[in-house]
């Protein structure tokens, strides 16, 4: 095996120690298509649409799906570390640290966790290719359980997760309506009965 480096191979400590537990404790909670902590069924989210006779492609902890172009992925709000309390290890309703200094975060279990301003996700995705079709702020129901440890009000409160869809854009000089691109006119148009 290759070594790693630098956050690596903390990281890859911090999950190998803790993901057995990780895995017995959340699977249970596990359901089909649902997003995030709280798994919120993608039958309320509609992030992905109509999916019939796609291929999908699940990546990373169940985080994200990937049917003909379209990429939906859920990461932590920049919300859940700038209101993290540290000696109460839990959020808190006070911000806690400077949003644009949540980029690298040192867990205390010896992980670390990364995280991008909104913008910075934009400029992230936008050049990769990505264009951004939504953005979803997860918000659990009042009822809502999770195994992750998280408060649900706190969570009713402030967004702790964010859903992004995004869509592959067309490649320069490419017909933008055959790539489905969200932007794109319909490919059919009519004035006074006639195509244009």
């Amino acid at each position: 095996m290759n070594e790693l480096s630098g956050t690596s191979a903390p990281n890859r400590v911090y999950w190998e120690n803790w993901s057995d537990e990780c895995q017995q404790r959340r699977a249970p909670s596990l359901r089909g298509a649902a997003w995030g902590v709280w798994q919120i069924p993608e039958a309320e989210v509609h992030a992905l649409g109509d999916v019939s006779g796609e291929d999908v492609l699940e990546l990373g902890c169940g985080a994200a799906q990937c049917p003909g172009g379209l990429l939906a992925f859920n990461v932590s709000s920049p919300f859940d570390l700038i209101c993290w309390d540290d000696e109460a290890d839990a959020a808190s309703d006070r911000l806690r640290r400077s949003y644009f200094e949540t980029m690298r975060f040192e867990e205390s279990q010896g992980g670390v966790t990364f995280t991008l301003p909104y913008g910075e996700w934009i400029r992230l995705l936008r050049a990769n290719g990505f264009a951004v079709e939504a953005l979803i702020e997860l918000r659990p129901p009042p009822d809502a359980a999770s195994t992750y440890g998280r408060d649900v009000e706190w969570s009713r409160r402030w967004p702790g997760e964010s859903l992004w869809v995004t869509r592959k854009a067309p490649l320069v000089g490419a017909d933008p309506r055959s790539a489905g691109f969200a932007g794109a006119p319909s490919a059919r148009r009519t004035r006074n009965g006639r195509n244009v």
